[in-house]
């Protein structure tokens, strides 16, 4: 089942008012991600306060970001401008009187969080969507999706078992046990053998073999409840349904050493501790060499990452080489190249500075990702020299036309 089938059930199992304001009808039906990108960024041009513009410009790279897969196979400078479109239309309408749907933007935003690597924001943001639209199981089965890539099972346990009720009081369980067997993003969650257990026992209730009480107990009893379960359903000639197996992502597989070194740098550069940052990134690098799982836009992001903790640490001669690290099948990102530009002013190369900012605001992929770039290189006093020069006003005023 594709990355459209799963949103399908998603507004499936909402509310029936959740259904989106249309714009660019005809280029949306058609999967035109990028005509309807270009639409909505006129619409934004023309009204900058347009919150729900800003939604389906998230909505639009979204889509696109995830046309491959999973997060894991997303397309970063996608979900990148996707969580910039996604936040400004939260911080216009934050009470909601435009936007439409809140739960499946926060869904595109959980997803978006979860393929940048933002874990923890990418958890917050599914249990927002859960809470939006508390009928629909689906934030939280990809809540336990994202524990158990966290390697929390008791969490990931918790939150599926907390969908599957959900699903069962709103009539949907045989929907979403199907998915979950089924669909390869959820493999992780089915090698768990207490989610198998929970999805046992609930088809035995459906097949009125078990009561709710019997199989809460059961349950609860998951060290012995799957033989039990079995014996006892094929003690009744009922055999449960073997469910297709699953087909695996054709993209390598990331070694779960690597994921822990990518998280744990994660979370110390969000929370400032940029030399743990460092040495959780480069373990990831060395974790990884051997398999060569880390894709190349990954890759980049990780040096992108080295490359501003060392920045942050006052370390520019260790910083540049890191930011400069080619990776092939990866250009650099706006990001990148903005942070290049902070370390040559630093290092007082005006002319290097300049050119670093102006490739990085030429590959700003949207309106939004290139209003915060002017906005911070008006104000981060790392390029207090490099704004006395005419070429700097001069790069801003040409960029400042597309804003």
């Amino acid at each position: 089942m594709g990355m459209d089938a799963i949103l399908l059930l998603g507004l499936l199992l909402a509310s029936p008012a959740a259904a989106r304001e249309p714009l660019c009808k005809e280029a949306r039906e058609a999967r035109d991600y990028s005509s309807v990108i270009r639409c909505n960024e006129s619409r934004i041009a023309e009204n900058p306060r347009d919150a729900a513009a800003f939604s389906r410009l998230g909505e639009a790279y979204y889509y696109r970001a995830f046309q491959r897969g999973t997060p894991e196979q997303g397309d970063l400078t996608d979900a990148e401008g996707a969580v910039d479109a996604y936040e400004t239309a939260l911080q216009l309408d934050p009470k909601f009187k435009v936007l439409q749907n809140p739960s499946l933007l926060y869904h595109g935003l959980a997803q978006c969080y979860d393929s940048l690597g933002r874990r923890d924001q990418a958890l917050e943001a599914f249990q927002e969507a859960a809470r939006l639209a508390p009928r629909n199981p689906m934030p939280l089965l990809y809540r336990a999706r994202l524990y158990c890539k966290r390697n929390d099972r008791k969490l990931c346990i918790d939150s599926f078992q907390s969908g599957v009720r959900r699903a069962r009081r709103f009539r949907v369980y045989p929907k979403l046990a199907l998915l979950a067997r089924t669909d390869p993003r959820f493999q992780g969650i089915m090698e768990v053998p207490q989610n198998q257990v929970i999805l046992d026992s609930y088809d035995a209730v459906q097949r009125g073999l078990l009561s709710d009480a019997e199989a809460r107990d059961r349950i609860q009893n998951a060290d012995i409840l799957r033989d039990a379960v079995h014996a006892a359903l094929v003690g009744n000639r009922i055999q449960l349904p073997r469910p297709p197996a699953a087909v695996r992502p054709e993209a390598p597989t990331l070694d779960r050493q690597v994921v822990g070194f990518i998280d744990a740098g994660h979370i110390a550069f969000h929370s400032g501790a940029f030399r743990d940052a460092v040495d959780s990134y480069q373990a990831a690098l060395s974790a990884d060499e051997e398999k060569g799982a880390l894709d190349p836009a990954r890759k980049a992001l990780l040096f992108e990452r080295i490359g501003a903790s060392y920045r942050r640490l006052g370390l520019v001669e260790l910083a540049l080489p890191a930011l400069e690290r080619t990776v092939p099948g990866a250009p650099q990102t706006p990001s990148g190249l903005y942070e290049l530009a902070l370390c040559h002013a630093l290092k007082g190369d005006v002319d290097a500075a300049l050119g670093a900012l102006a490739s990085a605001l030429e590959k700003a992929p949207n309106s939004v990702s290139l209003g915060r770039l002017l906005k911070a290189a008006r104000s981060d006093r790392e390029l207090s020299r490099v704004r006395k020069s005419e070429e700097f006003d001069r790069i801003l005023a040409v960029h400042s036309t597309r804003h």
